[in-house]
């Protein structure tokens, strides 16, 4: 989409900061982790995540929430 209307990239930074800040939210609610566990920021930049090939670790990103409580 980003392609065919290349003037949406300027709403990126703030889609990703509000969707984090909910993803968050939901991480701590369902995991029952602190939410200060979980970063106030997102550790991906916006190339990143729209790299087809980019891949988070999540399994590392969560074993590390977990070892903060």
């Amino acid at each position: 989409m980003l392609d065919e209307k290349p003037s949406l990239r300027q709403y990126l930074p703030n889609i990703l900061t509000k969707g984090y800040r909910n993803a968050r939210w939901e991480a701590s609610a369902e995991t029952g982790i602190n939410l200060a566990n979980f970063g106030e920021n997102c550790p991906y930049k916006i190339e990143e995540i729209l790299n087809h090939q980019f891949l988070c670790n999540t399994t590392y990103d969560f074993e590390r929430a977990i070892d903060k409580e």
